[in-house]
């Protein structure tokens, strides 16, 4: 169910920095790459994170963390958005 979320933000993400904040696609691409390196370098690290807190712990920190970076990202975007 989590994924559905993440593929859903990346999904609404491809559509609202162009189209709303005017991105070119050679910017939305680097933001895009941005995520995508950090969950290449923090797979790497998943063993060991898991080997200390547990499967369910590394479930729940991601999750958590996931919630903090879109709390995070609707802070950097403003309330006062117009096209």
């Amino acid at each position: 169910m989590a994924a559905l979320g993440e593929f859903g933000m990346l999904f609404v993400l491809l559509v609202f920095l162009p189209g709303v904040l005017g991105y070119s696609a050679l910017d939305t691409g680097w933001l895009l790459l941005a995520l995508a390196l950090g969950a290449f370098f923090i797979g790497g690290g998943t063993p060991h994170i898991e080997r200390r807190i547990g499967a369910r712990g590394v479930a729940r920190l991601g999750l958590a963390l996931e919630v903090v970076g879109i709390v995070g990202l609707g802070f950097s975007f403003g309330m006062t958005m117009s096209p």
